[in-house]
């Protein structure tokens, strides 16, 4: 059995999944830091916002962080994530500490 050869009846990249395939298209040259409507992972954006990546899981799942799911990963834009921390009510816990640079 052969594999990996071109022309065989198998992929040269059998296991290359969707999630890498997204990473590779976020860290590609041609999208910026300010650019707003690029396509960010949810732990991204926990990480460039402050918030937990479970926490931000939970709010896609339930709808209040417009959210996409790619295979077993989710992906959302940093636009809708400033769009949530704007919409927030300030009720209970609320965090002020969590401010987008304007």
């Amino acid at each position: 059995m052969t594999t990996g050869k071109i022309g065989s009846s198998f992929p040269l990249f059998p296991k290359l999944t969707l999630s890498l395939i997204i990473t590779i298209t976020m860290t590609d040259e041609t999208n910026h830091e300010d650019d707003k409507s690029r396509l960010i992972s949810l732990a991204e954006a926990a990480e460039i916002y402050g918030f937990n990546p479970r926490f931000l899981g939970e709010l896609a799942r339930k709808g209040r962080l417009k959210a996409k799911k790619v295979g077993y990963s989710w992906v959302t834009t940093p636009e809708d994530v400033e769009y949530y921390i704007f919409s927030r009510k300030k009720t209970g816990l609320y965090r002020d500490d969590i401010q987008i640079d304007d």
